[in-house]
């Protein structure tokens, strides 16, 4: 038995419904791009900590290479003195 649809009257949708799934959508959407813009600040945080260490090792070693040259010309070398600008020329990029 076949049933005529067309006569069923379908009712208005309600207007508070529809408001309030707009507000849903807009907000899981609002929700998921909060979420993505904190997970994009902590990898940011994370390499900003990243490169303050490095920063604070050149410093280190900046630190620690003035100490070695400061208080005179010669330094000792294992049994020979090695006078500082020698001292400093031994240590090349990608020595260290």
């Amino acid at each position: 038995m076949a049933v005529d649809v067309s006569s069923l009257q379908v009712p208005p949708p309600d207007p508070g419904t529809w408001l309030l799934d707009k507000i849903d959508a807009r907000e899981q959407a609002l929700t998921c791009q909060s979420e993505q813009i904190q997970a994009e600040i902590d990898a940011l945080n994370a390499r900003l900590s990243e490169l303050g260490e490095a920063i604070e090792n050149l410093r280190i070693t900046r630190k620690t290479l003035l100490a070695l040259t400061i208080d005179g010309s010669a330094r000792k070398y294992g049994n020979q003195e090695v006078p500082k600008a020698a001292a400093i020329s031994r240590i090349t990029p990608g020595s260290w």
